[in-house]
């Protein structure tokens, strides 16, 4: 029986440049290729600036409601 799952729903293109808009992956050469066959040192980086960003905001929410 075959399975519906699809993952995932962007493309590689697609998931680059959002990373390069929202400055998660800024200072990098992104490319397609990296999202699907990502080295060592891409995955902690982007997701360092991920959480880093996700904390930014969480203060700054934070601060206004205080």
């Amino acid at each position: 029986m075959a399975s519906g799952f699809r993952f995932p729903l962007l493309s590689t293109a697609k998931i680059a440049k959002a990373l390069l808009q929202s400055e998660i992956a800024s200072g990098t050469i992104l490319r397609p290729d990296d999202i699907a066959k990502p080295q060592l040192d891409l995955l902690p980086a982007v997701l360092s600036r991920f959480f880093a960003s996700f904390v930014e905001v969480l203060s700054a929410l934070i601060s206004y409601l205080l």
